[in-house]
């Protein structure tokens, strides 16, 4: 019998206790684990945009970090992406706009007082995309590990990395990041078997 998964509120209180930088971390993990969708069916400008948003975001956690109005800035930019607007979820752009959201809240999370919402918005978002995932590619597979139980599992690994640590130290941030990236092939291989199946 399956364990009764844990509710929005349930995973996000341990963060509110955390510091904002955790929290901006954990936002940015995301981010590398929802890239797929952007490899997969957002437009060039879009996929590159995104990509040199979050590394200008992971570099500012170890060096210097940005000015709220740069930060702005690069929001700004990507509220411009040609998909940012699509809400025709029958077009595969509805999932790279999904995508984009969660990259808009990552790179939001670095401005004052900001991180924890938008964990919130983006730990929410994730929640629902794997759970869309495993709704379209895995519908004679419900007694199996699914992708959203999977992104439950990986919270609490970020938790236990993240607790006790004084700062965001290039080796923490370097780990996180390659978890995220290293969590990215799940939704990688799902995104792919969505696509196969609805012909895009």
């Amino acid at each position: 019998m399956r364990m009764m998964q844990p509710t929005l509120d349930t995973l996000l209180r341990p963060w509110l206790r955390m510091p904002a930088w955790a929290a901006v971390m954990s936002c940015l993990a995301a981010a590398e684990r929802a890239f797929p969708v952007l490899d997969r069916l957002a437009s060039l400008r879009t996929k590159g945009y995104c990509r040199e948003s979050l590394d200008e975001a992971w570099a500012a956690l170890t060096g210097t970090p940005l000015r709220a109005e740069e930060v702005s800035v690069r929001i700004r930019g990507i509220q411009g992406l040609p998909e940012s607007s699509e809400d025709d979820s029958h077009k595969n752009t509805y999932y790279a706009m999904r995508g984009i959201g969660i990259v808009w809240h990552a790179v939001g999370a670095q401005l004052p007082d900001a991180a924890h919402q938008e964990w919130r918005s983006i730990l929410s978002g994730m929640l629902s995309l794997a759970a869309d995932l495993d709704f379209v590619t895995r519908p004679m597979a419900r007694n199996k590990f699914s992708l959203k139980e999977s992104e439950v599992a990986f919270q609490t690994q970020i938790l236990r990395l993240v607790e006790g640590e004084s700062g965001p130290s290039a080796q923490l941030v370097g780990s996180l990041r390659a978890m995220g990236t290293q969590m990215s092939a799940e939704y990688r291989a799902a995104l792919e078997e969505m696509c196969r199946l609805k012909g895009w």
